[in-house]
């Protein structure tokens, strides 16, 4: 890896206080969710990753504001200049909660919805979630802007695009629009454990997904003068539905984050550079938070991971080697199974062969 590891993505806690339908964390049988660190551990492990040179350290879950220290830790990342940011589902932030977060000095939160309402969000996160994180983002506007200045965090919403809903993108649209943030993520609900269970309830095709680029193309591209989106598709699938609709809504430019520099921290400090590599690698010889970066970088699984992905990207479709998108990271895991790469090769060559047809169609009008 010859980047230093600049931003770093932590599942501080696998505790939740919700038991979403879609949930994968909380399905997880690694060993890396056998229990987490204490606040000596968490306070050791900071001191380290700052002498790292590690800039930015977005905390994710379960809950992260279940853990009773989390503000704690927060405050201990600014008095180490470490820009701090996390998701959230917002059900246990009130009003004192969020002027903390803003004196801690977070950058952004983000809060999860699964739907446009209370109708569709609670069926797939329980009754009441969905009034209870709108309302936690009014405390967090409220709270930061007390001395009449708008102050961080930043709001950003993290939408899934599931089958409760996708029916209903003008609803998504209207509800984006009402709570105004400064970002949205907008991507698929992933067949991941719990979701395994719910697949037919929630989790839409490739195929499917691909039918509703279009009218998710048009949400996206009336919103982003005002809101800027990550749109985390394939380009090839958003250049269908630009195509199709007339819109220029702009896909995410980096799909995949593997090789930045940026890796991620299990609940129990271990460091790896994707969440994938464990499943391919196994977890001899996994670093923690505690080495040196030197270690962390030359540990027997970074050296494994490196010389893997180079190996599958010799193996990558040629359609997709001489894409124009290769420089959007979207090519499908050279760890992954060669069966999933060539199903995602297989479905940007039918998005090409739709926007051929749909060009030839309107030609001969």
């Amino acid at each position: 890896m010859e980047k230093p590891i600049v931003n770093i993505a932590w599942s501080i806690t696998e505790r939740c206080n919700l038991h979403c339908l879609h949930c994968s964390v909380a399905e997880s049988d690694d060993k890396c969710y056998e229990g987490e660190l204490d606040w000596k551990d968490i306070k050791r492990a900071l001191y380290n990753i700052a002498e790292w040179g590690v800039s930015h350290i977005h905390f994710l879950g379960g809950e992260p504001t279940f853990r009773r220290d989390f503000l704690d830790i927060l405050n201990l990342c600014k008095l180490l200049r470490l820009k701090t940011s996390f998701n959230t589902n917002g059900q246990l932030i009130d009003f004192d909660y969020a002027r903390q977060l803003v004196k801690a000095g977070v950058e952004t939160v983000t809060f999860s919805f699964d739907g446009p309402d209370a109708e569709t969000n609670d069926l797939i996160r329980g009754r009441g979630t969905f009034e209870r994180t709108v309302k936690a983002i009014s405390y967090l506007k409220s709270a930061r802007q007390e001395k009449g200045v708008i102050k961080p965090p930043m709001i950003a919403l993290e939408i899934g695009v599931n089958r409760v809903w996708v029916d209903r993108i003008l609803d998504m649209r209207d509800f984006i629009l009402s709570i105004n943030p400064e970002k949205v993520y907008l991507e698929t609900t992933q067949a991941e454990g719990r979701a395994l269970l719910n697949r037919e309830m929630l989790v839409l095709s490739n195929h499917e997904l691909l039918d509703t680029m279009p009218e998710l193309c048009k949400m996206v591209y009336s919103l982003q003068d005002r809101i800027s989106f990550d749109f985390r598709f394939f380009p090839k699938w958003v250049e269908y539905g630009n195509v199709v609709t007339g819109s220029k809504a702009g896909a995410s430019d980096h799909l995949c984050i593997a090789l930045t520099p940026q890796c991620f921290v299990t609940g129990l400090g271990k460091i790896i550079p994707c969440t994938y590599s464990v499943k391919v690698l196994g977890w001899d010889g996994v670093p923690d938070v505690y080495c040196k970066l030197e270690d962390v970088l030359n540990s027997p699984h970074f050296r494994s991971f490196i010389k893997l992905w180079k190996e599958g990207i010799k193996t990558i479709p040629t359609a997709c080697r001489f894409c124009g998108y290769r420089h959007f990271f979207c090519e499908v895991c050279p760890l992954a199974p060669l069966e999933e790469r060539e199903a995602g090769t297989l479905l940007c060559k039918e998005a090409m062969d739709r926007i051929s047809n749909y060009k030839k169609n309107t030609t001969n009008r």
